[in-house]
């Protein structure tokens, strides 16, 4: 049996593209142990979860600058940790997950060890942290060498979607192949979330962080131009981020809006998916990052049976495609919005060609390739 070590600065089994790579490694025979974060310092260190041995350890939430000390006290721990247990001989694989890219130093003693490392992209590190921290060509030519070393150490790469995998070949002289294992959703979670709950409100649902890339004040937004136009509907807004309090305080003064906060039992949420009608997708152009994401709320909408209102990109259109309605601008996302909570036809017909679509976000065909990564290895 061959073991696993993960490595990922995110939180489970909250994380659903790491807890699902997991749990298929483990249902084909693979051991995994799990190296993760917590934020709650009482929350226990090491628990079994599903067969999946995750190991936290607990960090400070920063944000701004101070986010780059998280990063690095994160990448200090892990790289102690998979030393020891490189010695130890307590995993064969390494398999690490960014952001940061840097985390690839932590892999470093392994590979010392001969052990093979898989570093999985879910963000392009130099587009996301332009996004977040604003242009700095010093700090843009960093981050770029650490993307450069990871293509230099790794055996494998895996990455989220093709437009990903495009910009990293254009920019990499390297002769190893990329892999893309998409997010998606499991047969049991598209089953449970897909679920109808009638009712007579035109519910709007936004699943996801509260951040300026996520553009969620759009939202409240849309709420002002919906009242404007006397509409019936009520958008629930599911999430945290460091916009949270921010976005909660605007929106006291608006009707028909709903911060309900994070919601991580999966049953919990799926009763909102079950009761709502349009699935929102804010995140907008203008976020450098956001035009090569394949946003994890678009493939639960759409796994939901829920048309999705969206901005116009590759990977919206390849996640959602005839089940959205895209726009190219603000006023169009507002009228798109209105179109189809006005329309019960356009709706029902969104809806039914999501069926079509969960064939492509299904996880079973992600997971067919994440095991043909492994085999090659």
């Amino acid at each position: 049996m061959k073991k696993i070590l993960m490595i990922t600065r995110s939180e489970l089994p909250q994380d659903k593209r790491v807890y699902n790579e997991a749990r298929s490694l483990i249902k084909n025979g693979y051991q995994v142990i799990i190296l993760c974060i917590c934020r709650n310092y009482f929350e226990k260190r090491k628990i079994y979860y599903k067969k999946i041995e995750i190991e936290r350890i607990y960090l400070k939430k920063f944000s701004g600058w101070l986010l780059l000390i998280e990063y690095l006290l994160f990448t200090f721990h892990v790289t102690f940790k998979c030393f020891y247990y490189a010695i130890l001989n307590k995993f064969d694989i390494i398999h690490l997950h960014n952001p940061p890219d840097f985390l690839i130093l932590s892999g470093l003693p392994g590979k010392l060890l001969n052990k093979k490392i898989i570093f999985d992209f879910h963000e392009i590190c130099p587009e996301l942290f332009v996004d977040i921290f604003g242009k700095n060509r010093f700090f843009k030519k960093i981050l770029q060498y650490f993307e450069n070393l990871v293509f230099k150490f790794t055996d494998r790469i895996i990455t989220v979607n093709n437009s990903c995998k495009r910009l990293f070949l254009s920019r990499n002289n390297f002769n190893k192949k990329i892999f893309v294992v998409r997010n998606g959703l499991d047969k049991e979670e598209q089953k449970i979330f897909s679920k109808r709950i009638l009712n007579n409100k035109n519910e709007l649902l936004f699943v996801g962080n509260i951040s300026k890339q996520d553009n969620v004040e759009t939202l409240l937004e849309l709420a002002e131009y919906l009242n404007k136009k006397n509409l019936k509907f009520k958008i629930n807004i599911i999430g945290k981020g460091k916009e949270f309090n921010q976005i909660k305080h605007k929106a006291r003064k608006i009707k028909n809006i709903n911060i309900l906060g994070p919601i991580y039992n999966r049953k919990k949420l799926a009763f909102y998916f079950q009761k709502a009608y349009v699935g929102l997708e804010p995140a907008n152009l203008t976020i450098l990052m956001n035009n090569y994401a394949t946003f994890v709320k678009v493939v639960e909408y759409c796994s939901a049976g829920l048309p999705t209102i969206c901005f116009d990109t590759i990977e919206n259109r390849k996640t959602a495609g005839n089940s959205a309605l895209y726009s190219k601008t603000k006023n169009d996302f507002f009228k798109n919005t209105e179109k189809i909570i006005t329309n019960k036809i356009l709706q029902r017909k969104l809806s039914k060609k999501t069926l079509q679509q969960k064939k492509v976000i299904s996880w079973s065909k992600s997971e067919k390739t994440l095991l043909n990564v492994y085999k090659n290895l």
